[in-house]
Parts: C-alpha cells; structure tokens; sequence
C-alpha cells in the first residue's frame, strides 16, 4: 500500500500537494519525515539518517484488549471505519497570543490546555453522552526517531467519574498532564498476537486528542522554498471523533487544531470556544 500524491497548481504561481498515506505505512510524523526526504530526493541531494530507536523487549506481556479498540471483519487492505453518524472535518489557527492566553489560564502547555478545552466544550454538546474516557496520543519526537517495533507512538488515556462539563477547565488540563493510564504495551502487545487477523479501529473509538507538535511539517523543501502551511486530517476514524494538534504556519506562528467530530456538534463547539476563549 503506497501513498498517493496529488499536486495542484495555482494561477498565482503556487501549489500545493495532497498527500494521502495510510497508517499501516507509518504514523503521522513518519509521514512527514517521507514528504521531507522527497524533496530531498528530487533534488539529488543525499538522504539524511533516520535514527532508529530499538525497544525493550522485557515489558511483561499482557493478555487484555485494549478497551478503545474495536475489531473489524472486513477483509483486504482497503476497508473503511463506517460511521454511525455523519463526520465533518474543520481547523482553527489557535494565534500566540491565544495560545498564551490558555497556556497562562490552565497552566498547563498547549496541547493539555487546547485537549482540556475542547473536551469539557464536547461534554456539554453531548450532555448525557459526554466523554469520561479520552484517548491521548503523542509521536515521534523532535528528531524524527523511528522505533525498530511499532510506529514510535505513545498512548495513554485518561478516565473520570465526574461531570466533565461541570469542570474547571484547569483540573481537567492537569489530569491529561499527571494522570494518563500508558496503553502504549497494551496495544502493543494486542498488535503482536493479533497481527494476522487484526482489522479494527483505533483513533475516535474513544475521543481521541493525538500531539503532533513534534512533527517535522515544514521540513520540506522546493526551489528553495518551504510550504506556507501544513495540515492533516483523519479519515476511517470512530464515532467520537479525533483531534490533532499541530504548528502553525511559520509566518504566523501559533497552532492549528484539525478536528473530525459528529457534524451537529460543529457549530456549538465554534460558538462556545469563540465565546469562552475568544478563538475564531
């Protein structure tokens, strides 16, 4: 299974590239590091190393399915999650200036603080339905290590018995930063003995905020120049959703967070994070 490119011209002069990689290939950051050394390559400059990080094999094994897994009897390589309700994908730029404004309120750093406030905002959109398990995901690292077993992610999860919607936004920001479950051996080790007849469905089974700040998006390099923006998105995902948090444009620094959730809740999660945090 091979990514697919799709390039676009513009009348201005400009372009961009669609890319369209599947996870089985590598994890989100991975794909970057791809997008990077083909700029490399059609300029006929050498390859840079990829250091790869070997893992311990002294993890004791564990025998339980992951609880936000969710098999898949479909067969091939080309199947698709089908969702119970209808998706839509949209982005905000978070600037500096509000990414100062959540990070200084919560104390906490960009990704608790963004993950924080959107869950509590989701909780109140689904009411009865609110999330009290969510799934954090974190890849690579700055230097785009490879891990020689698995995608070098890691996974954690955090689980409540309260009223999310009811509160503060800066407790719900210091449990995603000091009392995350690591899932990272537990789906590891499912993966191990599974693998020959694993088909299922990981981000959105539970909602599913992913980090890729440590992702080297605008590494890419043409002519001498660099894209102006870098985004990405999830398709085949649960019901729950997923959100990704990225860096901005380089011109105007901030985040973006790309989120893929039930399209109803859409429209009251804009109005209620513009309205609470002042996010357009």
């Amino acid at each position: 299974m091979l990514p697919v490119e799709q390039v676009t011209r513009f009348k201005c002069g400009g372009f961009s590239i669609g890319l369209s990689w599947s996870h089985i290939l590598g994890d989100a950051s991975l794909a970057s590091t791809f997008m990077n050394m083909w700029g490399q390559v059609i300029k006929c400059q050498p390859l840079s190393q990829i250091p790869v990080v070997k893992t311990s094999n002294t993890k004791i094994p564990i025998k339980e399915k992951p609880y936000f897994f969710r098999g898949d009897d479909r067969v091939g390589n080309l199947w698709c999650n089908a969702n119970n309700t209808k998706m839509a994908t949209f982005t905000l730029h978070i600037s500096p200036k509000n990414v100062y404004q959540v990070t200084s309120t919560t104390n906490a750093k960009p990704f608790e603080a963004l993950s924080a406030i959107i869950w509590k905002s989701i909780a109140k959109i689904r009411e009865e339905r609110e999330p009290k398990i969510v799934t954090l995901c974190s890849y690579g690292s700055q230097k785009n290590e490879i891990k020689a077993k698995g995608n070098g992610h890691f996974v954690s999860r955090v689980v409540v018995d309260f009223m999310v919607s009811e509160a503060r936004v800066t407790d719900l920001a210091q449990l995603i930063t000091n009392k995350t479950l690591n899932d990272s051996d537990l789906i590891e080790d499912f993966v191990d003995r599974e693998h020959k007849n694993l088909n299922g469905t990981f981000y959105g089974e539970t909602l599913t905020f992913v980090n890729l700040q440590r992702a080297n998006l605008y590494g890419f390099e043409l002519k001498g120049h660099k894209p102006v923006i870098v985004n990405y998105m999830m398709a085949g995902i649960g019901d729950e959703g997923v959100v990704l948090v990225l860096h901005g444009p380089e011109n105007c620094g901030g985040l973006l967070v790309t989120m893929t959730l039930p399209s109803d809740e859409i429209v009251g999660l804009r109005n209620d994070i513009k309205r609470k945090w002042g996010i357009i």
